[in-house]
């Protein structure tokens, strides 16, 4: 596929979703436009989910989940769901945005929800499924806008602010928008076969008439390939009912999927019957003349239900709130971040996705540029070691074998411990915390044949405990870990996270361990303060501007990693407690704290 929606130029005073946060430790990336979109922090998000409702279910927005039978339940009390606006009737498919009051929301499930209320309180899961609160950020690269995961690493260069929009943000002054900094729209033009948008014609039309770019999308309710043509003969039959050429388009026509809960209906569930219907619809929009067509949708349905190659290939817009985006998977050049539904934007009356739009590599440039997807993970953002890490990590760059130490002659590219990884930069700012983690066996390997470190490869806390384990020479341990479903005793994990439950570094989430959960930089610092044995304090974080966003039950764990110069601060500036750590940052944190 080629597309080339972003190599124009770009406004340099394009949106920015947040103040631009430097990558903790030290890292140097380029600054913020001065001009600012505002995220706005999700309030109405539960506080609490009544006891009643399993673990299992999946939390389809702020009120309510779906029960693995299929049921909806409300959050507050467990009771059952039959409003026809949030379930639809067996004829009529329900408004997909009528269950989050038209806001997008990323699904997770229930037993997820209830770790992170157990660990900061409702204001920790508006972070996770809010705005963007995790430090993704609008910089500039080659002196042209650009969109970097909260890592430093780059998701887009050539990069535009996107909004996409419905009926359910109403009469929008796009004028206003316009002035505010939003660069396109992507427009909802219906759902399923039977609903054609309440908003859409007004929306094509200012669009056109203010020359704003745009795009549209249809929601999808296939259950087979069948219902996939249908729907892209329907689509084709609105966009010449609303008089919308091919030429017309400056975005592409996106077809998103999503699990979705109608009345009497079962969304499917394997990607060979999603793939059919992705090859259906595709056939009959392409057909008609919209050759730039592609997929929408959510992470964790792109490595679930969605989970194949065609797919993927067809993919160029996905969703996720948090500080990076980790499907990489992306066949393109061009491709799509939505990365907060909770936009405040001049002429909107309420909140609206926030989206950036642009290359991977420069448009134009024979050469490209390097990876800018800012990891060697699965895509899953949750990657499990390679071989190179859960074994005994022989033959780990920098290790000669016979006990030598690169450290007795003089260090230089060539012969310090990280030579051999492909991805650690000599002038990086984790460069000798990679070192130090070569040297003393804390990491190894990673990625296809352990030829890379992962320096901005975002953690988990089984990693984390792995990580612990190995510094500490890998020690027998005999903790239970019956008790933690998500725990499989014979993983590669398990010796590591019974030896660190044993010690009382780590404690569960009641009958989880949170083994694939990425781990924030406060739970990090506390763990450590943890293996130091939690020493007084000491450190001062009322210099810091998000201070109060510390967790009570982090607060001395910080001071103590800020006193004694284990954390830093991102930029020298922000603790960003809830913020994700890496295995630079990890590895970098532990040499320190040696």
């Amino acid at each position: 596929m080629s597309h080339t929606y972003a190599r124009g130029a770009v406004r340099a005073g394009v949106a920015a979703a947040v103040a631009a946060l430097a990558l903790g430790l030290g890292a140097t990336v380029a600054p913020a436009p001065a001009r600012a979109l505002e995220v706005v922090a999700d309030s109405s998000l539960p506080g609490n989910i009544d006891s009643s409702v399993p673990d299992d279910a999946t939390l389809i927005s702020q009120d309510y989940a779906r029960l693995s039978t299929g049921e909806v339940v409300s959050v507050s009390d467990g009771s059952r769901v039959s409003d026809a606006d949030v379930l639809g009737t067996a004829a009529t498919p329900p408004d997909p945005l009528g269950a989050s009051d038209g806001e997008r929301f990323e699904q997770l499930s229930v037993g997820e929800a209830r770790a992170e209320l157990s660990e900061g309180g409702a204001s920790l899961l508006a972070q996770r499924l809010g705005g963007n609160e995790y430090g993704a950020y609008w910089g500039t690269y080659r002196d042209e806008p650009a969109f970097y995961m909260a890592d430093g690493s780059m998701f887009a260069c050539q990069a535009q602010g996107i909004v996409d929009v419905s009926e359910w943000n109403k009469n929008i002054d796009w004028e206003a928008a316009v002035a505010d900094g939003v660069q396109g729209a992507i427009i909802r033009v219906g759902f399923g076969t039977t609903h054609l948008d309440d908003y859409v014609e007004r929306n094509i039309e200012e669009c056109k008439r203010l020359g704003i770019p745009f795009g549209v999308y249809i929601y999808s309710y296939a259950e087979e390939p069948a219902d996939g043509a249908a729907e892209g003969q329907q689509v084709v039959a609105w966009l010449r009912e609303l008089g919308v050429e091919p030429g017309d388009l400056s975005l592409p026509v996106f077809y998103d999927l999503e699990r979705w809960t109608w009345t009497g209906h079962t969304p499917p569930t394997d990607p060979a019957v999603y793939e059919g219907i992705v090859r259906a619809w595709m056939a009959e929009v392409e057909a008609a003349g919209y050759a730039d067509a592609g997929v929408y949708s959510y992470t964790n349905y792109l490595y679930g239900p969605l989970d194949s190659d065609y797919i993927h290939e067809h993919t160029l817009w996905a969703a996720q709130y948090g500080s990076r985006l980790a499907f990489t998977d992306f066949s393109s050049n061009f491709r799509g971040w939505q990365y907060t539904s909770s936009g405040a934007v001049d002429g909107f009356p309420g909140r609206v996705d926030l989206n950036a739009f642009g290359n991977a590599t420069w448009a134009g440039d024979d050469e490209g540029d390097a990876d800018l997807n800012g990891g060697s993970d699965n895509g899953s953002g949750d990657a499990t070691p390679d071989e190179g890490e859960d074994d005994e990590n022989d033959g780990a760059a920098g290790d000669d074998g016979e006990g030598g130490d690169a450290a007795d002659e003089p260090h230089t590219p060539e012969n310090c411990p990280s030579a051999g990884f492909e991805d650690v930069a000599y002038d990086a700012w984790y460069h000798d915390g990679a070192d130090w983690a070569i040297t003393n066996g804390v990491f190894g390997g990673y990625g296809d044949g352990g030829a890379e470190f992962g320096p901005i490869k975002v953690i988990t806390r089984a990693e984390m405990a792995q990580a612990l384990w190995n510094q500490a020479g890998r020690p027998a341990s005999d903790a239970d870990l019956s008790g933690f479903l998500d725990v499989d005793a014979s993983g590669w994990y398990a010796e590591a996270i019974s030896w660190c439950l044993e010690r009382g570094y780590f404690t569960g989430y009641g009958t989880t361990f949170g083994t694939e959960r990425q781990i924030s930089r406060e739970e990090a610092a506390t763990v450590l303060w943890r293996l130091s044995g939690m020493p007084a304090a000491g450190g001062d974080l009322s210099s810091y501007p998000d201070a109060s966003a510390v967790s009570e039950y982090a607060t001395d764990a910080m001071a103590w990693a800020v006193g004694t110069g284990v954390i830093t601060g991102k930029g020298g500036v922000s603790l960003d407690p809830q913020g994700t750590c890496t295995r630079g940052e990890v590895a970098t944190m532990l040499m320190r704290m040696s």
